[in-house]
């Protein structure tokens, strides 16, 4: 196997959470644990906007495989997958929110016009969805 190679840690997190949905996923599952669909409601409640399962898959499975979300698996009929956040994961979250307050900071003593949808507070409590 090859070696990744990052210059800092902090270069190799970043490589973890980009991804369009990763921070929104990290935050989902930091609230409470959820299978594939009510994270995909979630998500797509939060942006107003249509979340392709071929996305979504790709960057749940990326995430599990960076150990920073646990996939758990039930042998039912119908099948049953569960995510939650590994405790790297949790401490992940925790770090998202921080960068997100002092995104808030940057934001609001920036010389440009910046918008945020949400806030850190947001991070911290479940957007309920219709079903």
């Amino acid at each position: 196997m090859a070696i990744k190679k990052y210059h800092l840690g902090c270069n190799y997190v970043l490589s973890i959470i980009s991804g369009k949905w990763k921070p929104s996923i990290i935050c989902s599952l930091g609230l409470e644990e959820k299978r594939y669909g009510q994270l995909k409601k979630y998500i797509e409640a939060i942006y107003s906007h249509d979340v392709t399962d071929k996305v979504l898959s790709e960057q749940l499975n990326q995430l599990v495989h960076d150990q920073i979300v646990h996939r758990d698996s039930f042998p039912t009929i119908p099948p049953k997958v569960v995510y939650s956040l590994t405790p790297e994961g949790a401490k992940l979250k925790k770090i998202l929110v921080s960068m997100s307050k002092f995104g808030e900071q940057l934001a609001e003593s920036s010389d440009d016009d910046i918008e945020l949808d949400y806030s850190a507070q947001d991070m911290l409590r479940e957007i309920h969805t219709t079903n």
